[in-house]
């Protein structure tokens, strides 16, 4: 199952670069596990969250806590985060709006470690523009 969300959402961040290349040419993928985010803009970097689910929830999820220790959303160094829910739905938002959105708290246990998020209805998140950038 890793591997196959690691490649599910290493095909967003190729659709997200592709379309950032447009206006930024040198922008590049991070490779490996990376804090600072995923796509390297040399200006501002950029966090790509391709989402499975929220298409049919609603939501945006957005992690901020992993096993007890502050992760996502709280340690990332990216300065936009674009949610690809498919190649014709992309949103994008800055850190400080999605923490000043509404959103729901939520916990839950997968394979033994446990992830706090937020959920955030997705229509309050601005549909992703290179204009935003």
């Amino acid at each position: 199952m890793f591997k196959e969300d690691l490649e599910f959402g290493q095909s967003g961040e190729d659709l997200v670069l592709g379309i950032i290349r447009e206006k930024y040419p040198h922008a590049k993928r991070i490779l490996g596990y990376s804090k600072a985010g995923d796509i390297d803009c040399g200006l501002f970097i950029v966090e790509v969250k391709y989402d499975r689910r929220a298409s049919e929830t609603g939501n945006l999820c957005i992690e901020h806590h992993f096993n007890g220790k502050e992760s996502g959303i709280l340690t990332s160094k990216a300065s936009f985060w674009v949610f690809v829910l498919s190649p014709n739905e992309i949103y994008l938002a800055t850190p400080l709006l999605l923490q000043s959105l509404p959103r729901r708290d939520i916990e839950f246990t997968h394979t033994g470690n446990v992830m706090q998020a937020y959920l955030i209805k997705k229509e309050l998140v601005p549909t992703f523009s290179l204009n935003n950038m």
